[in-house]
């Protein structure tokens, strides 16, 4: 999904991402768990009723670098909502995300590259092309450095930072001190919608090659 063209308003929203901090270095999680995971259990429609309670049902098991499962998400009103689940590797060897992406009118589905560590943020700014190198810097290094320390101080550095296409995509490098040593690498951020007017980054670690 890196280099394809930025979706639109009609290709979904990004609902859900989130490090799962307690798991470890999983290499799958059943259905029944994600279905009891914040932001599926207690999922909102963002671009419906947003009062509307959903019930949750996963197709099944969802394995790391695996194809995405299949969500469905059936509201107390009738509104059926489809989405997709993927396990990912994060900034950390030791740390997992689920992400959850709402499948839109179009189906676009979201592609993420196979093995790669994914990291996100949420873009503060009121729109992609107002994002100043800054903002870039502080949501990358929050976002890698998350993955590592969900509270507290994030020792994360981001520099060599690029904006490209108006706010669209991002370039950057990150300095993480581990054990004595520090990690970098290199990471290509896409903006991807969560709500109408909303965005955020989802940011993939490139190889050191």
């Amino acid at each position: 999904m890196f280099t394809d063209p930025l979706p639109g308003y009609q290709d979904g929203w990004l609902s859900y991402f989130w490090p799962l901090f307690d798991q470890g270095a999983i290499q799958s999680l059943d259905a029944e768990t994600i279905e009891g995971q914040e932001g599926f259990a207690d999922f909102t429609n963002t671009r419906g009723d947003a009062s509307e309670a959903f019930t949750p049902y996963v197709a099944g098991t969802a394995r790391l670098d695996a194809e995405p499962v299949e969500a469905f998400f059936l509201g107390a009103e009738g509104t059926e909502v489809w989405g997709q689940v993927q396990l990912v590797r994060t900034a950390s060897t030791r740390r997992r995300a689920l992400l959850l992406h709402v499948v839109g009118t179009s189906g676009w589905r979201l592609r993420l590259p196979r093995r790669t560590p994914i990291v996100s943020a949420n873009v503060l700014a009121d729109s992609l092309s107002a994002v100043t190198k800054k903002d870039a810097r502080q949501l990358l290094a929050g976002a890698v450095g998350t993955a590592f320390h969900p509270d507290g101080d994030n020792p994360a550095t981001a520099d060599s930072l690029q904006i490209l296409d108006g706010g669209r995509h991002t370039v950057g490098r990150v300095t993480y001190p581990l054990g004595g040593e520090k990690l970098r690498h290199r990471w290509y951020g896409t903006a991807v919608s969560e709500i109408e007017g909303v965005w955020s980054y989802l940011f993939g670690q490139l190889p050191d090659s």
